[in-house]
């Protein structure tokens, strides 16, 4: 009787086939349509399948996918039969397509100050993450990526994709970042100056009593317009939104339950920009400001607001990139005085492809905190400091070298950095270099 059910299925799905079959999904696919349709039982599908396991193709899709891609719907990859045996199989007869992903990071770094602090010198495992993206009907999608290092979500979401009556949208809620930051909002496998500048470390990273934690990963809703636009890869003008806790969640515990202290308002945040395209040239703009209850002081403190915004420009044509931005802040008795503290930062990147697989990178960034205090190590990941200034300068200069396209990549550079307080100044320098594989 199933047979003949499957036989029945076949013949009414042949004309015209249902675009998941095209694509390349073929056994999987049909069957979940065979149980829209009525033609077969949950429990029917579940006999075909233990009949076909000894020739079925893999259930789950894997291909590679760009980790910074908004969530959105993925279209079935068609390939050729898999040798390995089924891995995955999704749960619901309605997950159209599941992309398992991945990035692993190993970095040395060696960097040295002038003043009677140790030099820090160590290798470490940058990250390890790996993520599951799903796909289900009608656009609705879930992601979950995890670093295992730092033991926390690095995103963590469900949404849908689609068309709207105001063009292309994506809404989706969970563990995300705010738009505040271009730079902030890179994959970390796209990085080409390997870490986050000086000035965009200052103002996203944890609140020590200097930093600002004024964006990164928070848990709200988020909206994004035009999400295409918004990544460059097509002309059009984008727009945003989100609302989420006021406080940055640092841990996987953090994204559940707020920890002792938290605020319990919501911040709302808000961005736009312009992508236009000139033959291979590509300009892409925007701003972005979020309004942060109780995250001013020198530390968090209920009553002290933080507002902080970000406005950038990324120019790319042939094998030159050049790109930049502004950070700003308006912090209330974000200075250990009491008064209130406006921190401002900025950087400039310039990439050059000198040959097909190498690129030569150039970065400056400056941060003036306002007298609220900046150190060498507030803005240069794992760097020694002593010193207490109030102007942080940063210079990164190194190349990138692509050993298979963009999937494996190693990267060498030179750092410095100089915090200048009134009287006196801290130098540090050094070296630090990666190797990445992305999957």
């Amino acid at each position: 009787m199933k047979l003949v059910k499957l036989i029945l299925g076949l013949a009414v799905l042949a004309v015209p086939l249902p675009p998941e079959i095209r694509a390349g999904t073929e056994t999987e696919a049909l069957l979940r349509v065979l149980v829209r349709k009525g033609l077969l039982t949950e429990a029917e599908v579940e006999e075909v399948r233990a009949d076909m396991a000894d020739d079925a193709a893999v259930v789950v899709t894997l291909a590679r996918g760009p980790e910074g891609a908004a969530i959105g719907r993925l279209e079935p990859v068609a390939e050729e039969k898999s040798t390995y045996p089924p891995i995955v199989r999704p749960k619901g007869s309605r997950v159209d397509a599941v992309l398992i992903y991945g990035e692993l990071q190993a970095q040395y770094y060696s960097l040295h100050s002038d003043q009677a602090v140790a030099a820090n010198e160590h290798l470490i495992l940058r990250r390890a993450r790996l993520g599951v993206r799903a796909t289900t009907a009608r656009h609705w999608t879930a992601e979950v990526l995890y670093n295992f290092p730092s033991q926390a979500f690095h995103k963590a979401l469900v949404g849908w994709n689609g068309e709207s009556v105001v063009g292309p949208l994506a809404i989706y809620a969970g563990l995300s970042k705010p738009k505040v930051g271009y730079e902030e909002n890179f994959s970390s496998s796209a990085l080409e100056a390997l870490e986050r500048s000086g000035a965009t470390r200052y103002f996203v990273e944890s609140n020590n009593g200097r930093r600002l934690a004024a964006a990164s990963f928070r848990v709200g809703v988020y909206l994004d317009g035009n999400p295409d636009a918004a990544r460059g890869r097509q002309p059009g003008w984008y727009f945003g939104g989100a609302l989420t806790n006021a406080d940055r969640a640092y841990t996987a515990a953090q994204t559940a339950s707020p920890v002792a202290g938290a605020s319990h308002q919501i911040a709302p945040w808000g961005h736009f920009g312009y992508s236009a395209h000139w033959g291979d040239a590509r300009l892409l703009i925007g701003g972005a400001a979020g309004l942060l209850p109780d995250q001013g002081g020198l530390t968090p403190t209920p009553g002290a607001d933080l507002m902080v915004y970000s406005a950038f420009a990324d120019f790319r044509a042939g094998r030159m990139r050049l790109a930049g931005e502004v950070l700003g802040a308006q912090m209330e008795a974000g200075r250990a005085s009491g008064e209130d503290a406006a921190p401002l930062g900025y950087w400039l990147q310039g990439e050059f492809e000198v040959t097909d697989p190498m690129a030569v990178v150039l970065r400056y960034s400056h941060t003036d905190s306002d007298g609220r205090g900046v150190k060498v190590s507030d803005g240069l990941r794992s760097s020694p400091a002593a010193l207490v200034g109030d102007r942080l300068d940063e210079l990164y200069t190194g190349f990138n070298y692509r050993l298979v396209g963009r999937d494996v990549r190693f990267q060498l550079g030179y750092v410095y950095g100089r915090v200048a307080g009134a009287d006196e100044a801290e130098h540090v320098d050094g070296v630090r270099s990666q190797i990445q594989v992305d999957f």
